[in-house]
């Protein structure tokens, strides 16, 4: 059986961690106040319908709709993976790994058998 002072101790501990996620939420929603700022002066080269999310490892710190856009939304990627793409090498760039001046080469052999041999990886981002 618990104690009284352990109950006690253990409900101060539940509203102060029930405080401390409510006092997050809001915090969060107003460091992003300029990202919002920015996404309404530029919604006419983004587009009316719009989901922005910033994340940090596996947590979402901000995440709105704009328009008719929701979460469950299906919509058309386009050229989704050239830009994730880029996004993959250039983290690789930042942990070392590999260089934009790196030849292709060097990771797909097959184009220095067609005389490819100058194309960087900086060529193929651009």
């Amino acid at each position: 059986m618990m104690s009284h002072k352990f109950k006690f101790t253990c409900l101060k501990a539940s509203l102060v961690a029930a405080f401390l996620l409510i006092l997050q939420t809001g915090f969060a929603q107003g460091r992003f106040a300029d990202l919002e700022s920015t996404i309404d002066a530029r919604k006419s080269m983004l587009g009316n319908d719009l989901i922005v999310v910033v994340a940090n490892k596996d947590t979402v710190l901000y995440q709105k709709t704009f328009g008719d856009m929701n979460v469950r939304s299906q919509e058309f990627v386009g050229a989704a993976s050239a830009w994730f793409t880029t996004t993959l090498i250039l983290q690789l760039v930042d942990e070392g790994k590999l260089s934009l001046d790196d030849k292709i080469a060097q990771y797909i052999p097959v184009f220095g058998s067609y005389a490819k041999n100058y194309v960087t990886v900086r060529h193929c981002l651009t």
